[in-house]
């Protein structure tokens, strides 16, 4: 009896079985015809049978051209020979007349794992960073024509981990923004239902039911969306996801059963709201209210907050300047109508985890379009006319780091604040690094182009070590490129092409970057490509 080693058509894996037999894969647990290696295999690319050949086209079809090797072609002839498997397991082989029409019993044909994730569907996956698996492609598939399911897809290996939710007609309606991953665990919504998987097997952890469907946060260039569902425990304990539904509720479930613990709104009216996890700290920040801001600090176990800022002793924060940032682990929001006679206008600041106030400071005329930073020691605000830097507390005003410039963005990483800025007049803009001491010039990073035009706040990401930026060298919409520098020191450490920019983010030592063509992963301090689904 000749035995081959032969890779499962499906998954690739390595399976062992008597030449022409079918093997049931340990794996994915596909049947899959025993062959000779590619080496042994005829060099014809016919098989003699029409239908076969018909659905060996098909497969090589939604491979990628690069792909398409003789290798890839014989393990396509494996999986379509699958349709007619009953007839060799059973001894004899299948006989086919002039048009090529098999007398093979018909079966339904094996439901394999993907061979990877779908070029048509890019716009519809994403990209999740495991600290033990590495970047993993979340896509969902329909391999030959068979209902959609959800792949996953490890990048580094380029071989299928998993797939789920087979047969089941709302995977057709999955985007990008119907996942959220807190380390292990993928959250993905269908409806008014939240499942948790696994994220290195695919196991189904749990399913809740919410009282409407999952919100998605905002879109906005610069950022990937996803479903708001926020962990702010720390991992290997017991902890709390939170849920914002479509209703403006808040449901909380215990993070490894999925047992609801409450729901709650939040103002008069169930008003909107925007709620953030302080990560590790088992404490979230809501923002709600109209017309006049409040902000919670609540323990996700808890159905009461822990404290309200706005109102009473603080007097009423404007919904226009009421907007709160999450710096770390402090609170910085200006506010207006504040205080007990709700009549001054100012900055404040506090601890978002304990509510106690660091100060608050009178000051007027600061800008509403550029977020705000924090250092150790101060806090930074773009005056109204975007051309000085106010700085608290006891607060003093200097100018644009570089003359004629206006402040767009800042971003503090490490011993450094990163600041964008736009040439008045031709709105050019360039980035350079100021001490986050004294804020005194480090080093220019020079020009980074006018374009996207419409990314500031985000055109700027760290991970405290290094800086990844977005740049047009040729003012180009459609020749972005991504450009890495040392926090601490400003050295360029590499660049990318990407054309046309949509987001990009820094997740575990790895930078994930999508364009219009292709979503890509990077290592952060190398720039080499792990992987890509174009």
């Amino acid at each position: 009896m000749n035995v081959v080693s032969f890779p499962c058509s499906h998954c690739g894996v390595r399976l062992d079985g008597p030449h022409g037999s079918v093997v049931e894969c340990r794996f994915c647990h596909a049947r899959v015809v025993a062959r000779a290696p590619a080496a042994a295999a005829p060099t014809s690319t016919s098989t003699g049978n029409a239908a076969v050949d018909a659905a060996v086209e098909e497969i090589m079809a939604r491979i990628p051209p690069e792909k398409r090797t003789a290798e890839a072609r014989e393990q396509a002839i494996a999986y379509a020979l699958t349709v007619v498997a009953g007839a060799l397991q059973g001894g004899g082989a299948a006989r086919t007349d002039g048009a090529g029409r098999s007398d093979a019993p018909r079966r339904p044909p094996p439901t394999p794992v993907a061979t990877g994730p779908d070029p048509a569907q890019l716009e519809d996956t994403v990209v999740a960073v495991s600290p033990s698996l590495g970047p993993v492609v979340l896509s969902k598939r329909a391999p030959l024509g068979a209902p959609p399911r959800l792949l996953a897809f490890d990048l580094r290996r380029e071989q299928p981990l998993w797939e789920a939710f087979e047969g089941q007609p709302w995977v057709a309606a999955l985007s990008a923004s119907s996942f959220r991953v807190h380390r292990d665990t993928v959250y993905v919504a269908n409806r008014a239902a939240l499942v948790a998987l696994d994220l290195a097997s695919g196991r189904q952890r749990w399913v809740a039911q919410l009282s409407d469907a999952v919100a998605r946060t905002p879109e906005e260039r610069g950022v990937e969306r996803r479903l708001v569902v926020e962990d702010a425990y720390p991992p290997g304990q017991p902890g709390v996801v939170l849920v914002k539904c479509v209703d403006h509720t808040l449901a909380a479930f215990d993070r490894d059963s999925g047992r609801p613990l409450h729901t709650r709104t939040f103002g008069e009216g169930r008003s909107d709201f925007e709620v953030r996890a302080i990560p590790n700290a088992s404490v979230a920040l809501v923002t709600y209210g109209a017309p006049y801001t409040r902000c919670d600090r609540i323990d996700p176990a808890q159905p009461r907050s822990l404290s309200t800022h706005g109102g009473d002793a603080d007097g009423d924060w404007s919904t226009s300047l009421g907007a709160c940032s999450l710096l770390g682990r402090s609170v910085v929001t200006r506010v207006e109508s504040f205080g007990p006679d709700a009549d001054q206008e100012g900055v404040l600041v506090f601890d978002a985890i304990t509510g106690r106030r660091h100060f608050f400071e009178e000051v007027e005329e600061l800008s509403e379009e550029v977020t705000p930073a924090a250092t150790p020691s101060a806090v930074l605000f773009a005056t109204e006319d975007e051309r000085s830097i106010w700085v608290g507390p006891r607060g003093r005003r200097i100018p644009s780091p570089v003359a004629g410039s206006s402040l767009k963005a800042f971003l503090v990483a490490g011993p450094t604040v990163f600041a964008l800025l736009a040439k008045r007049g031709s709105g050019r803009r360039r980035i350079v690094g100021l001490d986050a001491a004294t804020l005194a010039m480090r080093f220019d990073c020079g020009e980074v182009g006018t374009e996207p035009d419409d990314v500031t706040a985000r055109a700027m990401v760290t991970d405290g070590h290094t800086v990844v930026y977005v740049a047009s060298p040729t003012d180009d919409a459609d020749a972005c490129e991504l450009v890495a520098v040392d926090a601490a020191a400003g050295f360029r450490l590499w660049s990318r092409r990407v054309g046309t920019y949509l987001a990009h983010s820094i997740d575990s030592g790895y930078v994930v970057a999508r364009s219009r063509d292709a979503l890509v992963v990077l290592t952060l301090r190398e720039g080499q490509e792990v992987g890509a689904h174009r």
